[in-house]
């Protein structure tokens, strides 16, 4: 049995990036992000209270769903003035290499390399 190498971080990173870019290159190919993303699990409801912060009308606002997301959310919109759904984007692909950089860092690199399959 041979000794194969260990992935190194960046390593890890990279594939994680890769693994993102051939989704968002696939997806279109079966349906538009934008209806992807309004149809997914919860992330419509995120989206809707992102959207209610941001205009400021908090007082019809009745969240059901982790209220970090949507503030983060509707705080990366504003700062870099992009749409909601790419918002989310941004920070589910933060969220995941931060993951797998703690995953890295407690257990190692190839416990790290299982979580991205």
């Amino acid at each position: 049995m041979t000794n194969q190498a260990t992935p190194s971080l960046l390593e890890l990173l990279l594939r994680e990036c890769l693994i993102g870019l051939v989704f968002i290159l696939t997806l279109p190919h079966f349906e538009s992000y934008t209806q992807a993303i309004g149809t997914s699990f919860d992330n419509a409801g995120y989206i809707s209270i992102a959207r209610d912060i941001r205009s400021g009308h908090l007082s019809d606002l009745t969240p059901k769903l982790f209220g970090g997301t949507s503030y983060a959310i509707a705080a990366v919109s504003t700062v870099f003035r992009a749409p909601e759904d790419v918002a989310l984007l941004a920070i589910s692909v933060l969220c995941s290499g931060g993951a797998i950089w703690l995953v890295f860092r407690i257990w190692g690199a190839w416990i790290a390399a299982f979580f991205l399959c």
